[in-house]
């Protein structure tokens, strides 16, 4: 018997907020995380284009590793490929979406606010999502690109733009009303600490946990379970990194100790 194995995938670094609590629970999971760092960030990228790069990674990637389950650990990648994905891939495909569900059901004010990608925001799926579970909400939304980047340069070498932030959030704080705030995008929990300094008194949602859970119920395990020995994963890049590192250093505070470059057909 062997480990059971997972892909987490995204764009750049944000998915480790989503391996963290997948590792919390199942500390046995040998994770292979690949990032696409050649187009990051997703969020500026055409539709059609992402589409296609995220099949062709996931089935290179999918060939190599012979998963378990694959997490899409990227909002904007999921509300636009989740589908398409599901229809090619035999393996179950658990994708990150906006916690708009909880975060209405728990707001007192009944206004919320969405922080995501502009694209993520612009979603017909995201419509969707407010409509279905958010009727009874006001529910500003928040398109801000600028912050992938920043949480990057946070995990990676602890550099922040207070001010920049301050700046960028100034929608929401311009606004009492708003009791909660959704991170609809997994890089965004790497500066949950700072937005919560800036927004006291909103709360702060984000869907890594749930994705969890879901990973745990697709490979029909108990939350907690050990079946094995844990064991060191590997991180997956499709360029070059500048700044090897840096990001080694980081990677293994996730358990991730082995980076390689993924050979794109």
């Amino acid at each position: 018997m062997r480990n059971q194995k997972i892909i987490v995938f995204d764009s750049g670094v944000g998915g480790l907020t989503v391996w963290q609590h997948i590792r919390a629970l199942a500390p046995d999971l040998e994770c292979h995380y690949v990032f696409d760092n050649a187009l990051f960030p997703y969020g500026e990228l055409e539709q059609d284009v992402l589409n296609h790069r995220v099949s062709t990674i996931l089935s290179s990637s999918l060939a190599a590793i012979k998963p378990d389950a694959i997490v899409i650990a990227c909002n904007t990648a999921s509300t636009s490929v989740l589908a398409q994905l599901r229809d090619k891939i035999a393996v179950p495909i658990i994708g990150v979406v906006p916690a708009i569900k909880p975060a209405a059901a728990s707001s007192n004010s009944k206004h919320i606010a969405l922080l995501a990608t502009p694209a993520t925001v612009n979603r017909d799926y995201t419509d969707q999502l407010v409509a279905d579970f958010a009727a009874d909400c006001q529910v500003t939304k928040l398109g801000i690109g600028d912050l992938v980047q920043m949480a990057e340069r946070y995990l990676l070498n602890g550099e922040l733009d207070i001010k920049r932030l301050e700046q960028l959030l100034q929608p929401i704080r311009s606004q009492p009303s708003i009791d909660t705030l959704v991170l609809g995008c997994t890089h965004y929990p790497l500066l949950a600490s700072p937005i919560a300094e800036l927004l006291p008194g909103i709360r702060l949602v984000d869907s890594g946990y749930a994705v969890a859970r879901q990973v745990i119920r697709q490979l029909a395990r108990e939350v907690d379970e050990v079946m094995y020995e844990p064991v060191d994963g590997c991180y997956y890049s499709t360029a070059a990194v500048s700044d090897p590192d840096l990001l080694q250093k980081a990677m293994k505070g996730f358990g991730l100790k082995l980076g390689r470059l993924i050979n794109l057909p």
